[in-house]
């Protein structure tokens, strides 16, 4: 993940987060662990639509589902593209994207973990689900 601040866009989407410190809304700190995305809190489904979300769960949400695509597809890298991505984009590999990640939701008083994968033991529970489409 990168710091960005002011215009940001993405010529072949439109999805994109910025997170400032100018927001009118709150950020609660939770003692308690919240495993992201979670429907709970935010929207976790960002498809086709042209909605913005404005609150501060759905970014939070939308950074734990961009983490956890980010990881599922390096399991298919190779050894010379992930070294080659290392060298060129050190900051893009999904693990410093969690350190990022986790150290700003840290510095905010918040416990918070990425679900890395769909929980199979309860097809029910849709807390750990999101996309984002494109």
């Amino acid at each position: 993940m990168k710091t960005r601040i002011d215009f940001v866009s993405n010529s072949s989407s439109a999805s994109f987060i910025v997170i400032t410190d100018s927001g009118k809304e709150s950020r609660p700190g939770r003692q308690d662990e919240l495993v992201l995305p979670n429907a709970e809190f935010g929207e976790t489904e960002f498809g086709w639509q042209t909605d913005k979300y404005n609150d501060f769960w759905s970014k939070l949400n939308w950074c734990a589902i961009i983490l956890r695509s980010k990881r599922e597809q390096e399991k298919y890298d190779t050894s010379d593209e992930t070294l080659k991505e290392c060298v060129k984009n050190p900051w893009f590999r999904s693990s410093e994207m969690e350190k990022t990640f986790m150290k700003v939701c840290s510095d905010a008083g918040m416990n918070v973990s990425v679900a890395w994968c769909r929980r199979d033991d309860d097809p029910d529970d849709y807390s750990y689900d999101g996309y984002i489409d494109h």
